[in-house]
């Protein structure tokens, strides 16, 4: 237009979307299930953002804690400290039909080798698999998984006598652009989302 330079400005509109279908690689999704009623105390289907629970023991959660073998394969001590340090390295996608995935557990590992793990990450946001029903035990503990839930590692005591260990997470929100959004019918979610730009 006949000059050199001129101003020029910009004008981008987001919004976070709750249609949360699963998790992208190395998103901070740790692996230890949390039963959903641990979650939504007063009943009103959301949970509780703000509230503290303590995820270990639990008598929903058989074994050590609600360890989850996410990948399928058989899990060592050094692959699931990993995950713990690092989020799990895959694509977790729960699908929209039935709405679950099962997920078998881990319950071969200490939570005492676990420690040094867990602590690097107390204080930081992270992402914990929601499930509603657990089938079998030991080795064949089938955990089936329908959500994702936002919380912060408080604090934990994973050996010693059984009433005073604990797992203390606090619920949060939880928004990142390595979560995995489904189509509108999705059933939102109501700690995780995905910011996304609409303008």
């Amino acid at each position: 237009w006949g000059r050199e330079s001129m101003e020029a400005a910009a004008v981008a509109v987001t919004t976070l979307d709750h249609h949360v279908v699963g998790v992208g690689p190395s998103c901070g999704l740790m692996p230890f299930g949390i039963h959903e009623d641990l979650l939504d105390a007063n009943g009103d289907g959301q949970y509780d953002v703000g509230e503290y629970i303590d995820i270990y023991p639990h008598s929903r959660a058989p074994g050590n804690f609600g360890l989850l073998d996410l990948d399928g394969g058989s899990n060592f001590n050094i692959e699931t400290a990993d995950w713990i340090e690092n989020g799990y390295d895959g694509i977790f996608v729960i699908p929209e039909n039935p709405g679950y995935i099962n997920v078998g557990g881990d319950p071969g590992i200490s939570g005492g080798s676990l420690s040094g793990a867990i602590n690097f990450r107390v204080g930081e946001r992270v992402l914990f698999a929601v499930f509603d029903q657990v089938t079998g035990n030991g080795a064949n503990t089938i955990y089936r998984v329908v959500s994702l839930v936002g919380g912060i590692i408080e604090g934990f005591r994973l050996t010693g006598n059984i009433g005073e260990r604990e797992l203390l997470i606090g619920v949060t929100d939880f928004s990142a652009t390595c979560i995995i959004l489904g189509d509108g019918d999705t059933e939102l979610n109501s700690t995780v989302s995905a910011p996304v730009l609409i303008q």
